[in-house]
């Protein structure tokens, strides 16, 4: 893939037009392909100051923050867009994986639940607690979790061979 070429264009985007968010946004998108991580942060920035409602420039400030090691920052960008988007679940199972990584899991699980509370089929969701529940020696709940997880997503074998394995062992 070109991205230099992408960078190109979403340059142009930005200087066509200046005070969108959107066209900030992608060009955050363009150097955070390229790796230019401190650029895409300032677009993902600007953006935001133009529209402080944009999520997608939410997310991927705070995938940046986890890219650059920043887990505060993360949960920072990360918590914001559960004020943005409380009915999406993907904005809960972003904000409780980034408090897993900052080794917060037992308030990571209360956002996982909230998650699979919006969207019972969430796949990641369910394996998410099924490994905090294994972690924390609750084997019974871990399999439930983890059948959940198989269900909404059953082409998953990774999944299916969790599962198996923690059933064996039970």
């Amino acid at each position: 893939e070109d991205w230099g070429s992408c960078l190109k264009a979403a340059q142009a985007l930005v200087r066509v037009f200046p005070a969108e968010a959107a066209s900030h946004r992608l060009l955050g998108d363009a150097y955070a392909k390229v790796r230019f991580w401190n650029e895409a942060q300032e677009c993902y920035a600007e953006a935001i100051r133009l529209r402080s409602d944009d999520e997608a420039a939410w997310r991927s400030r705070a995938q940046l923050y986890v890219v650059a090691g920043d887990g505060e920052a993360a949960l920072d960008a990360f918590r914001e867009l559960t004020k943005l988007a409380p009915d999406r679940a993907s904005s809960w199972f972003d904000y409780a994986a980034a408090l897993e990584a900052a080794g917060r899991s037992e308030q990571a699980k209360m956002y996982y639940e909230l998650a699979v509370k919006q969207r019972g089929d969430y796949g990641a969701a369910w394996a998410a607690l099924g490994a905090i529940a294994e972690q924390q020696g609750e084997t019974a709940e871990a399999i439930a979790c983890l059948q959940r997880a198989a269900a909404a997503e059953p082409r998953d074998a990774a999944r299916w061979l969790t599962l198996g394995e923690m059933q064996d062992r039970k």
